[in-house]
């Protein structure tokens, strides 16, 4: 992992991993993501094994996603269960950028101008939120898990193009999945 990264982020492996709620709902999430998609060698790494990454509270991720309107609509779709004391759980998923806005076939211009929306996208995509609650003070704290591996998508534009060629070097064993998970309140 490259440096830049490891002062945003911790890493563990799944078996390293003390809280027994915590690996619960990681385990989870990978064994749906290998269900789901049953691609390459790491498929068969013992869950043990499983690289987690935890991005620090105040990362760029944490941030983008703290603010994203995605979690601000899963806590409005929940409010009521929430304020009824309610834990709630369900899944949510960040918008694909508009790669078709590309003006000038600028990508790395877009990117910036975009990063937050491709930021989510990229290392999240799909996740699920588990254990989510209201606090005494009214913020809603939760637990955000992902599994960062690649499906193959019907090829639309470059982004799926991208997003092929990592399925194909997933396959090939040349990434390595990974689970990313959180808690965030908001």
């Amino acid at each position: 992992m490259p440096d830049k990264y490891k002062k945003s982020n911790d890493h563990y492996k799944l078996g390293g991993i003390a809280d027994e709620r915590t690996k619960e709902i990681i385990t989870t999430k990978v064994q749906q993501a290998r269900k789901d998609s049953p691609i390459g060698p790491y498929v068969n790494t013992p869950l043990e094994d499983v690289d987690v990454i935890v991005p620090k509270d105040d990362s760029d991720l944490v941030k983008e996603v703290k603010r994203s309107d995605e979690i601000a609509e899963f806590i409005e779709r929940n409010k009521e269960k929430l304020q009824a004391g309610e834990t709630v759980s369900g899944s949510i998923e960040f918008e694909k950028p508009n790669w078709s806005r590309i003006k000038d076939n600028d990508l790395v211009s877009y990117i910036k101008s975009k990063n937050e929306v491709t930021g989510r996208f990229t290392a999240i995509h799909k996740a699920d939120i588990v254990d989510a609650k209201m606090n005494d003070d009214g913020t809603v704290t939760m637990k955000v898990v992902d599994y960062y591996d690649f499906e193959k998508w019907k090829e639309n534009d470059i982004f799926d193009k991208l997003n092929n060629n990592a399925y194909e070097q997933q396959k090939l064993g040349k990434l390595k999945p990974y689970a990313i998970y959180f808690e965030l309140t908001y």
